[in-house]
């Protein structure tokens, strides 16, 4: 199973989380997170979800905490001491990978974790299609297993394959939808 951090935007594209957290669901990748992240998340959300209330917005984030209750980092702040990124307000996002032993941060931004940075952390940023993929491509059958599952609980509206496929290609997850589709 891959451990990832995933970065506050990837819960602004509900498509990408939701296919993440449901890869998560069948112990295919352990999602991991922080306070400072989920912070971030609120803050930014009501931008990217322009009708949704702050209450709303709230009680999507308590139903994701307690539905991974084992995904929030408790120390990384133990780990910001000696971390440079181009932008250091991602600093945290780096801290929780490595207090949490994630391999990847899930990210929507490459620009802001540099290979060169992340390295010497044994760690590296993946965009989501990337990281999807990967998870693909070592079990295929238990991913297309668990997006086929996601697919058929969606009811408002509800969704087949194809549409799946085409929202999961819309929201910038071509790689994977490609890879489900074959």
């Amino acid at each position: 199973m891959k451990t990832a951090v995933l970065d506050a935007n990837i819960f602004f594209h509900i498509w990408i989380l939701d296919a993440l957290l449901t890869v998560a669901d069948d112990s295919l990748l352990e999602p991991l997170w922080s306070d400072e992240i989920m912070a971030e998340i609120r803050r930014n959300l009501p931008k990217a979800w322009k009708h949704a209330t702050t209450s709303e917005i709230d009680a999507f984030l308590g139903t994701v905490n307690e539905a991974y209750p084992y995904a929030q980092v408790p120390d990384w702040r133990n780990h910001l001491d000696d971390l440079a990124l181009p932008d250091p307000d991602d600093r945290h996002v780096l801290a929780a990978a490595r207090a949490g032993g994630a391999t990847i941060i899930a990210t929507i931004n490459l620009a802001d974790f540099p290979p060169k940075t992340l390295e010497k952390y044994g760690i590296r940023a993946e965009h989501p299609d990337a990281f999807l993929s990967r998870v693909y491509d070592e079990s295929p059958e238990a991913v297309r297993r668990a997006i086929t599952r996601m697919a058929a609980r969606k009811k408002h509206p509800p969704r087949i394959m194809t549409e799946e496929y085409a929202g999961l290609k819309k929201a910038g997850l071509a790689t994977f939808a490609a890879r489900l589709e074959a």
